[in-house]
């Protein structure tokens, strides 16, 4: 009779350690994957905010040309109405002309290289961590306790593409990049 009452503990005690143990293997697999999904969505948030800094640097930069272009064109007018009176309006119109310096271009080129590295940087960041995610979820056992607990699915990066890099991949074709017109 002894022996029997053990045999059952022994059981139930097997048996609570098994559901302890899959419960506690449950909650960590749940926890891991909402490590993943907040690590995709902070990804996410830093391409958005590292794109309008890029924008921003940009746009920063361009605006001292655009202010000149934008003297410039106001100026024209003045130059053509100047051209029939005394001269007077082209020597104004001489001592105030901005000089457009191409370093501003050089610059905002410089900022656009290192804004587009940045941004690929997190891309590629963002790329790894789904893939890692995607493997998470479908090898066994995360697989089961998924399909039967978590009902996540797979992610697709969130990675904007330009339209001809969209149309490479649609048609499975590229074209040479043909930087001369020729």
């Amino acid at each position: 009779m002894k022996t029997a009452k053990v045999v059952v503990a022994s059981i139930c005690i097997v048996v609570l350690a098994v559901l302890f143990f899959g419960v506690i293997s449950i909650i960590s697999m749940r926890n891991t994957v909402v490590v993943f999904e907040q690590q995709v969505d902070k990804q996410i948030s830093e391409m958005k905010a590292k794109r309008n800094e890029y924008l921003t640097k940009v746009k920063e930069s361009a605006q001292v040309p655009e202010k000149q272009m934008n003297k410039m064109t106001s100026l024209y007018d003045k130059l053509i109405q100047g051209r029939k009176s005394d001269g007077a309006m082209m020597k104004w119109i001489t001592e105030s002309n901005l000089n457009i310096n191409q370093d501003t271009f050089v610059e905002i080129q410089r900022i656009v290289q290192a804004g587009r590295a940045e941004i690929f940087s997190i891309q590629q960041r963002h790329i790894d961590t789904i893939r890692e995610y995607n493997t998470y979820i479908i090898v066994f056992p995360n697989n089961v306790v998924n399909s039967i607990f978590l009902h996540r699915s797979s992610m697709t990066p969130t990675v904007p593409l330009s339209d001809e890099v969209h149309e490479v991949y649609k048609t499975k074709t590229d074209k040479v990049v043909d930087i001369f017109g020729k």
